[in-house]
């Protein structure tokens, strides 16, 4: 997965397609998807969901 811009907290991409959209918030990450997703797909080829799973990448220092 593509890491996020500085810019926003959230990315998304979508497995198996070129679809890569990002957000500040988890809702505005959900309606930036809806938005990606409409936006790649014909209406007939658009699946009726999409899953988001939250994964949290974080630096320790040891």
């Amino acid at each position: 997965m593509p890491s996020c811009r500085k810019v926003s907290d959230l990315c998304c991409s979508i497995l198996g397609y070129a679809i890569f959209t990002e957000a500040d918030t988890w809702e505005e990450l959900k309606e930036a998807v809806q938005d990606a997703v409409r936006c790649h797909f014909d209406e007939k080829e658009r699946p009726a969901m999409v899953w988001l799973r939250l994964v949290q990448e974080e630096a320790v220092p040891v």
